[in-house]
């Protein structure tokens, strides 16, 4: 079944809808009233970090078509040790197991508040085996962070935004609560080739 063109595909309003957490330190999932921006409820991340390092918070087999937009609202606290966050998604062995992301810096984020990022799969994409969010950590950190109203756009169209873009951005469309003035993101298109091939870095 093909999703609508534009949807909030989670919403974390009944269930954490089969999202896991991998990396440095394992971290509690599960739903909050908390703070959202879709609905009542968001994903909540409850960190205990204990080393420097990647934390993935991802979800296996998401239905996204070549040239699809998911944007992510993420909600960060003040004083949360980052020194990057990565939205990013990894396609099947039919393409290679490619791995798209994008960096973005601390200095491009807005804490306390609620961030609005984009990322756009190549357009020749066909099948993807996970989407999430790689939260890097600088030092050890115990803390919450909220997910919610991860959306799906129709293939090729951005959310609430200009033009399409195959680089990873904050939205600049639409205010959300508490959401800040957004800027823009400079990312990368990583292309994880079989071993032994090279991997290289689109701009």
């Amino acid at each position: 079944v093909v999703p609508p063109p534009t949807s909030v595909r989670y919403d974390f309003e009944t269930s954490t809808q089969g999202f896991t957490s991998t990396g440095v330190a394992a971290s509690t999932l599960s739903i909050t009233s908390l703070n959202s921006v879709s609905g009542t409820k968001s994903l909540m991340v409850r960190a205990a970090i204990t080393v420097a390092g990647g934390h993935y918070i991802t979800v296996a087999n998401p239905v996204i078509l070549g040239g699809d937009t998911v944007t992510y609202s993420i909600y960060l606290p003040v004083g949360v040790l980052l020194t990057s966050v990565q939205p990013f998604m990894q396609e099947t062995s039919a393409n290679s197991w490619r791995y798209t992301a994008g960096w973005i810096t601390p200095a491009q984020l807005k804490f306390g508040q609620w961030n609005v990022l984009s990322i756009t799969a190549p357009v020749d994409a066909t099948k993807f085996q996970s989407l999430g969010v790689q939260f890097n950590f600088s030092a050890p950190w115990t803390g919450d962070i909220l997910i919610d109203a991860i959306r799906v756009s129709g293939k090729g169209t951005v959310i609430d935004a200009g033009t399409p873009s195959p680089t990873p951005t904050v939205d600049a469309g639409v205010a959300i609560p508490d959401a800040g003035v957004a800027v823009p993101v400079t990312g990368s298109i990583i292309r994880v080739m079989p071993l032994g091939d090279s991997i290289t870095a689109e701009s």
